[in-house]
């Protein structure tokens, strides 16, 4: 599967697993890398989940904000 199908929350699980290989070791080089590269686009695509969940959330305070402030 690949990381864009993935919703956020399987993302997030994705990556612990990712990261419970790497700290465990006994992996090759390259497998190693591979798990690393992964784990890195993950990481990247969750951020950008929460970055744009954070801009919504910001632009919905501030429009009730300014809904309170229209209606006083």
């Amino acid at each position: 599967m690949s990381e864009k199908a993935l919703n956020f929350g399987e993302a997030m699980k994705r990556l612990e697993n990712i990261v419970q290989q790497l700290e465990q070791g006994g992996k090759g080089l390259e497998e190693t890398i591979q798990l690393f590269e992964e784990g890195a686009a993950l990481l990247k695509k969750c951020q950008q989940e929460l970055s744009s969940v954070e801009d919504r959330v910001n632009e919905l305070s501030l429009e009730e904000a300014e809904q309170l402030g229209d209606s006083e």
